[in-house]
C-alpha cells in the first residue's frame, strides 16, 4: 500500500511549502527576489546551474569579477551576507560545475580562491573569518586537483603560488598534507626549479610539500643557517631522518639539539638555560632508535611516552605491530598503570578514552577522595558510567559540585544545582553504599561556610 502524502500544515516546513505547487512557489520566488538582491543572484546562478555547465561556468565567473573589482568597503553587518555568498560559490563550483566539467571546475575554483585578497582590502572581519572560510577550501583545491590530474593542476597551482603568494601560501600550506603524491611532487620540483627558498612566504610552503612526499633534503634547505641550530628545527630534521632510513645524521641532529651553542659577544651575560629533553625530542629519539635497529630500546622509550603522557595515541604507538596476546598484555599493563598514576584527572581521562569504563570506576571508588572536581570532562564522564556504574558518576558528580561551589562561591552557582541535581538522583538507590545526598550537602554547606575541606569525610 502506497505511503500517504503528508497532510497540509499551517506550519512554515518544506513538506508543507510542496503542497503549494511549482508555479505558485516560482511566482512567490520571484516576488521576493525584486526586493532581495542576494536571492536574485542566487535565483540566477541556479538557473545557470540548470542550463548547463557553460552557462554556470559563465555566470560564476560574472559574479566573482564583479566581487573582485568592487572597490565599496563590506561593513560587518554585511559580512554574514558576504560569507553566506562566498560559500554557495564554492559549492556552485565543487559540486554542480565539478560534476560536468572537473577542468573548468578547477580554473573557477582557483578564481575564487583569488577573491580572498581583494576582499580582505575591504572587509571590516576583526575575527579572521573571512581567510578561515578560504582556508577550508583548500581541501576542494586537492580534491579537483587530483581530478583534472598534474597535467592541468601543477601549471596553474605554480602560477598562483609563486605571483599570488600572499594568497595561495597559505592555502597551499594547509592544504598539503591533503594533496596528492603525485601532485605534490610536481608541484614541488616546479617551485624549486630555479632553487630552493629558505626564506619569505614560499619557503614554508615548499616545507609543507616537502613533508607531504618525504623530501628530506628540501624541507631542510627551506631553513636558513641559523634556524638550522634552532634545537626544535633539529630534533624536527632527526625525526624526519630517521624515518627516512638515514640513522647516523638523524643521531646527529638529535644530539645536536641538546648542545647549546656559543653566543659570541662582549661582557658578562647570565647564561643560557639548557636544552631540555622536551616530547618533540622524545617523539624523535623513538624514530632515531628503530632507524638504528634498537627496537627494544625504541619499544621502552615508548613505553616512558605513555607514562608519562597518559595519553590513547601513546598506547597505539605502542600496540602498532605487536600480535594479539602482546596487544592484550600491553593494554592491561597500560590501564594497570593509568589507575595508580598519581594525577587522577590525567589517569581518567586516558581510561575514558580507551573506554575502559569497568576500570574508571574501580578506580573512582577507590580514589574518589584525590577528586577535585575541576575536569571539564566529568560530566560526560559522569553521564557514560551512571547506567552501569552509579556510584563513580556520584562520587564524580559531588566532586564537580564542590569544586563549582568553591570558585562560585556558593551552592547556587552555576553547574552546582544541576550536579547536585544528578547526583541525588544517583544515590537514591545506592542506600548505604554511599553518604546520603543531605548528610553530604549539610558538610557541602557546613565547608563553605568554615572554609576548610570535609572532603576526606
Amino acid at each position: 500500500m502506497a505511503k500517504a502524502a503528508p497532510k497540509l500544515r499551517k506550519t512554515l516546513s518544506q513538506a508543507n511549502l510542496v503542497h503549494l505547487g511549482g508555479e505558485r512557489l516560482a511566482a512567490l520566488l520571484f516576488e521576493a527576489a525584486a526586493a532581495d538582491p542576494a536571492l536574485k543572484r542566487s535565483l540566477r546562478l541556479e538557473i545557470a546551474a540548470e542550463l548547463g555547465s557553460d552557462e554556470l561556468a559563465e555566470a560564476l565567473a560574472k559574479r566573482m569579477g564583479e566581487l573582485g573589482s568592487s572597490k565599496g568597503r563590506i561593513s560587518w553587518r554585511k559580512r554574514p551576507e558576504l560569507l553566506r555568498e562566498l560559500g554557495k560559490l564554492r559549492m556552485l563550483i565543487v559540486e554542480r560545475l565539478a560534476a560536468a566539467d572537473a577542468v573548468t571546475a578547477f580554473a573557477s575554483l582557483v578564481s575564487w580562491v583569488d577573491l580572498l585578497e581583494p576582499l580582505q582590502a575591504r572587509t571590516k572581519d576583526p575575527r579572521g573569518e573571512l581567510p578561515a572560510l578560504f582556508e577550508q577550501g583548500s581541501g576542494d583545491v586537492a580534491t579537483l586537483a587530483l581530478a583534472v590530474g598534474p597535467t592541468v593542476a601543477v601549471p596553474l597551482l605554480t602560477e598562483a603560488v609563486t605571483t599570488r603568494s600572499s594568497v595561495w601560501a597559505g592555502v597551499i600550506g594547509a592544504g598539503a598534507v591533503n594533496l596528492d603524491a603525485s601532485i605534490a611532487r610536481r608541484l614541488l620540483q616546479s617551485l624549486v626549479r630555479d632553487g630552493i627558498p629558505n626564506s619569505g612566504r614560499l619557503a614554508p610552503v615548499v616545507r609543507r610539500l616537502a613533508d607531504r612526499v618525504g623530501a628530506v633534503d628540501e624541507w631542510l634547505a627551506t631553513h636558513e643557517e641559523r634556524q638550522r641550530r634552532d634545537p626544535s628545527v633539529q630534533k624536527a630534521a632527526a625525526l624526519r631522518l630517521a624515518h627516512a632510513g638515514r640513522a647516523q645524521e638523524a643521531r646527529e641532529a638529535l644530539d645536536a639539539a641538546l648542545v647549546q651553542p656559543q653566543k659570541r659577544g662582549v661582557g658578562w651575560r647570565a647564561p643560557e638555560p639548557a636544552p631540555v629533553r622536551d616530547e618533540p625530542w622524545y617523539q624523535a629519539e623513538i624514530a632515531v632508535l628503530e632507524a638504528e635497529g634498537q627496537g627494544d630500546a625504541a619499544t621502552q622509550a615508548r613505553w616512558a611516552r605513555f607514562e608519562r603522557l597518559l595519553s590513547v595515541e601513546a598506547l597505539r604507538e605502542i600496540l602498532v605491530g605487536l600480535e594479539d596476546f602482546e596487544d592484550v598484555e600491553a593494554t592491561d599493563r597500560a590501564i594497570a598503570f593509568a589507575a595508580q598514576a598519581f594525577d587522577l584527572n590525567r589517569a581518567l581521562d586516558f581510561l575514558m578514552g580507551w573506554g575502559a569504563l569497568r576500570e574508571a570506576a574501580q578506580t573512582i571508588e577507590r580514589r574518589w577522595s584525590e577528586l577535585n572536581g575541576r575536569a571539564e570532562a566529568i560530566p560526560p564522564w559522569a553521564s557514560r558510567l551512571s547506567s552501569r556504574y552509579p556510584l563513580a558518576a556520584v562520587h564524580l558528580l559531588r566532586a564537580r559540585a564542590r569544586a563549582l561551589s568553591v570558585l562560585g562561591g556558593s551552592l547556587n552557582a552555576e553547574g552546582v544545582p544541576e550536579a547536585l541535581d544528578e547526583a541525588a538522583a544517583l544515590a537514591e538507590p545506592l542506600g548505604g553504599d554511599v553518604v546520603p545526598h543531605a548528610t553530604f550537602v549539610r558538610d557541602l554547606l557546613a565547608e563553605r561556610a568554615s572554609g576548610r575541606s570535609l572532603r576526606g569525610r
